[in-house]
């Protein structure tokens, strides 16, 4: 799973290990390089968040692990032993490191994602193809061109009698950068997608299940939806 982390920015790993009779409990702390970084690898982590109380940063957690973020900073603190329960001691050590991160605040992309509906849950941050990889595989490579530096924002909503359906928001610098990003994505989109409608603004393709996307710009931001049940009214 190395590449993931570096997609977001991973700098260094900091582990400590502590150990009483034949329990041990090990802090594992990765800077990220930025909050956007920890943020997108802890979102990708942490599964359905069960926050445990004590703690003072967004985290999710059982008796055997702990996973948090806070500022650039993405933690993990787990358990070892025979059936021993360490929670109280887990929170403990989490919170005194996270007494020395500084509260460092991830960009607002989730404002470009629509409030209403929004699955809970469902929010990812996309810096690279690995995490692309995970919601959609639109074409080999960094398709969307984001390059490690520049970050999208993907959530899933509901979809009357189906499974629900995805939004990728992808800002770019300037017009002409979404423009040029549309473009590479038109030529190099997976063969298993079939394009069934394009104009000068993006484009509608179908894949293999019979449903349906669409890739559009507008301005320096590149929309892309998928799972539709039918093709987007244009």
């Amino acid at each position: 799973g190395a590449d993931l982390y570096l997609e977001f920015g991973f700098r260094r790993v900091l582990v400590q290990r502590y150990n009483r009779g034949d329990a041990e409990l090990t802090l594992e702390a990765y800077d990220m390089g930025d909050a956007d970084g920890a943020l997108g690898i802890y979102l990708m982590k942490c599964g359905v968040e069960t926050p445990v109380a004590g703690l003072p940063a967004r985290n999710t957690g059982e008796p055997a692990q702990l996973t948090i973020v806070k500022g650039r900073w993405f933690l993990h603190v787990n358990s070892f032993g025979p059936g021993a329960d360490l929670l109280p001691e887990m929170v403990g050590l989490a919170g005194r490191a996270l007494a020395a991160i500084p509260d460092e605040r991830p960009g607002a992309h989730f404002d470009r994602l629509p409030a209403e509906g929004r699955v809970p849950g469902s929010v990812r941050l996309i810096r690279g193809p690995f995490a692309l990889q995970s919601i959609v595989t639109l074409g080999e490579g960094d398709i969307l061109l984001l390059g490690g530096r520049l970050t999208a924002v993907a959530a899933d909503y509901p979809a009357e009698g189906g499974p629900p359906w995805t939004l990728i928001v992808a800002p770019y610098p300037d017009e002409a950068s979404s423009a040029a990003v549309l473009a590479h994505l038109r030529a190099h989109l997976d063969s298993y997608l079939e394009v069934v409608r394009e104009d000068g603004s993006g484009f509608v393709f179908k894949d293999f299940k019979g449903r349906f996307g669409e890739a559009r710009r507008t301005g320096p931001v590149l929309e892309i939806r998928l799972n539709l049940a039918r093709p987007p009214d244009r």
